[in-house]
């Protein structure tokens, strides 16, 4: 799987289970990935809809994303889980030529 196969995957599973992703830049084009589920939703419903998230990206070969929680206090979700996938190579130019 290239870097750009790695993205399209985190958007199209995104897409298909109704959740939101969020790129925390490192740099111009390394990335830490979050992925998040509807906030209207418990924390029950929000780390079930996660778990399927989970399990359909390592099916399409995505196997480097953790299931954890937000744990700053002051963080409008805290408690609320999330996946995190570190070290993805996400060129911005991607999202700019799909539009």
């Amino acid at each position: 799987m290239d870097d750009r196969q790695i993205v399209n995957t985190i958007k199209q599973v995104s897409a298909d289970l109704g959740l939101t992703y969020h790129c925390r830049r490192l740099g111009w084009k390394f990335c830490t990935v979050a992925l998040k589920a509807p906030a209207n939703l418990n924390r029950v419903e929000q780390q079930t809809l996660l778990e399927k998230a989970d399990g359909v990206l390592i099916a399409r070969g995505l196997v480097s994303g953790q299931l954890t929680t937000h744990t700053n206090p002051e963080h409008p979700r805290h408690g609320d889980p999330f996946i995190e996938i570190d070290s993805v190579w996400w060129d911005p130019r991607w999202d700019v030529e799909e539009n």
